[in-house]
């Protein structure tokens, strides 16, 4: 995953939370409704089975999100630590390709010297 859809994703994760926080306030308009038309047993039970299956989608939408996100993470994570270790290496070689002839220090005081 890119970066910019890594972004894309998390901005979706954030709606898709946001979304969800809705429930609150949808549970909030149900309990004016059935207090203000005293509504049924039944027709209470049909809009909680509604909103269950609502919100089980909303939920499942946004963890499926969390989990592209943390798998994109994953992979920029890995992305760059195999690019951090290619420069490591690549700076590694190059220090030793300027000084082919350096010789080891004899203590650990001696820095190495060139021939």
């Amino acid at each position: 995953m890119h970066d910019n859809e890594l972004v894309n994703k998390n901005f979706d994760l954030e709606q898709g939370i946001l979304r969800c926080w809705n429930v609150c306030d949808d549970i909030e308009d149900m309990i004016a409704v059935i207090q203000k038309n005293h509504t049924s047993q039944d027709d209470i039970i049909t809009m909680l089975k509604g909103f269950r299956t609502v919100y089980h989608m909303r939920f499942e939408r946004t963890f499926g999100i969390y989990e592209d996100v943390c798998r994109g993470l994953h992979g920029l994570r890995r992305d760059r630590a195999e690019s951090q270790a290619v420069q490591d290496f690549d700076e590694v070689t190059e220090g030793v390709a300027k000084k082919p002839h350096a010789k080891m220090a004899k203590s650990k005081g001696q820095k190495a010297v060139d021939q």
